[in-house]
Formats: structure tokens, sequence, C-alpha cells
């Protein structure tokens, strides 16, 4: 395992920011955990999204029927507003999420704004499945997985096919676009714990990457940082502990802290799919 992944993971997810990058990903993720459900399992009422019947001839959803349906109260898809997924049960991630971005949904004057992707988590799993009224990400991650894992028990991941790989990579572009979007934030936090929380003059080493839709992002190098400082794997050991005291999304370490930790959390839902399945 790379070294940036071990560093990484080393605790539970407290909940999810909001992401305009990483929001279609995470509809197309529970797009093909919900057809892992269905494929393994069929259609019965402990299915994932079990009050959202759909137009497919088995009563399952196609992708906007799922995608719609399970947004929160008045944040769904404007009148007319589709992708051009149609019946196709294995669309392309990176296509499909380009055309999320352009969807419209509309504000409280009727007005069309743009669609943000907006999960309410008790349509998405049956009752009783939550044991708190505000769900972490931690819970619907945990859900999603044991879902997946289930079908892949059942199936086998080679029948499960372009299901399995797709929603491999909508976990991957999650993650992908949360580490672009908070960037320039996490590099500033991360400095800024090395310099006066340890009094280290170290700065990270940071390497500029391509984002699956050709975009450039730059993110910490985890392992060029620790050539450059024998100490900083030791340092880095106590910045998630750290970083969790700045609660709330109003300062920069706030949302570092909120953006870091569903960074991690979906970082490891991908590493368990690309995993083979015991």
């Amino acid at each position: 395992m790379l070294l940036g992944a071990i560093l990484l993971l080393s605790a539970i997810v407290q909940h999810v920011a909001a992401s305009a990058g990483a929001g279609p990903y995470q509809s197309l993720l529970i797009w093909y955990a919900y057809r892992m459900d269905i494929e393994a399992f069929g259609i019965r009422d402990n299915r994932l999204a079990p009050g959202i019947t759909g137009s497919a001839p088995d009563g399952s959803c196609y992708f906007d029927e799922l995608m719609d349906g399970l947004q929160r109260k008045g944040q769904n898809l404007a009148p007319g507003q589709q992708t051009s997924v149609g019946t196709d049960l294995t669309p392309d991630v990176v296509e499909t999420a380009k055309e999320i971005r352009g969807l419209k949904s509309l504000d409280s004057s009727g007005n069309q704004k743009p669609f943000i992707y907006s999960v309410d988590n008790k349509k998405l799993f049956p009752p009783g499945h939550f044991t708190t009224p505000n769900p972490l990400l931690a819970d619907l991650l945990d859900g999603l997985n044991s879902r997946m894992n289930a079908a892949r028990k059942e199936l086998g991941d080679e029948a499960l096919g372009d299901t399995l790989k797709n929603a491999r990579t909508a976990a991957e572009g999650i993650h992908e676009q949360r580490v672009r979007e908070m960037s320039e934030n996490l590099i500033d936090t991360a400095n800024d714990y090395l310099q006066n929380e340890k009094h280290s003059s170290t700065k990270v080493v940071t390497e500029e990457l391509t984002d699956m839709e050709g975009g450039k992002y730059t993110r910490i190098d985890m392992a060029m940082t620790a050539v450059a400082d024998k100490n900083f794997i030791q340092y880095w050991a106590g910045f998630s502990p750290w970083l969790q005291q700045f609660k709330g999304g109003k300062t920069d370490k706030g949302k570092a802290r909120s953006h870091y930790n569903a960074m991690r959390g979906f970082q490891g839902l991908s590493g368990r799919l690309q995993r083979k399945c015991l």
C-alpha cells in the first residue's frame, strides 16, 4: 500500500462536507451499489432505496429515477432535466459525472439553479437501518460497503463485471475530486500544523496530478516530504487528532477537517472495493 494511503486511513470519519466536484461521483457510486444489490438479490422489501419504484420491467429504477428519487426535499431535478443515460445500466462514470454537473433544479421561487447532489440517507436504506436520527458519513459508507460486499460474495466479482468496475471508478473519482477541491486548504493547514504545533521548519512537498476528467490538481507528496524530513511521519501521525478540534465549517481549519475526514472515508471504501472479496 502506498505511504499516502497508510497515513490517511488512520481514523474514523466524522461527517461529510458538501462537494460540487465529488457529488456526481457519489451519485454514481450509490447507483452502482444499488445495481449490485439488485443483480445479486433482486427486488425485495429490504433492498436499497426500498421506497422508490422505477419504470424498469422488474420495478427497479433507471439511473435518473434513482438519483432524483433519493434527493432531499426541495433539491429535486427541474422538470425535463435528465442525463442521457436512459436505460443503460452501466453508464460511463466520468462522462455521466460531467453531465450531472450541467443539470438544474428549482429554487424556492421556481427559478432554475444548478443541481446539487444531496442524498437523503433515510431514503437509501430500509427503515430502522440507522440507529441515530442524523447518520454520519461513516454510517453511510459502512452500509454501502456491506451491500456491495454481500453482492460480491453472492455473485463473484467476475459476474458483476462492469458494475463492480464502475463502482470502483466512482469511489476513486469521489476521493480524487475531494483532494482536488481542498488541496490548497489542506496544504496550508498542514504547514501551519508543522510550524506552530510541531515547531518544525519543514514545509510539505507537493506534486501535481491529473484527475479522471483531465484537470490538474496538487496534493501533498507524503513520500517526498518524508524524505525531506526524517521526523515527518512521526509529526504526521498527530495531524488528524489535532485537526479534529476544529469543529464547524466556517473557518479554514474547520473546512479542512470536514473535507479531510470525508476524503479518508471514501479512500477507505475505494481501497476495500479494489481488494479481492473474501
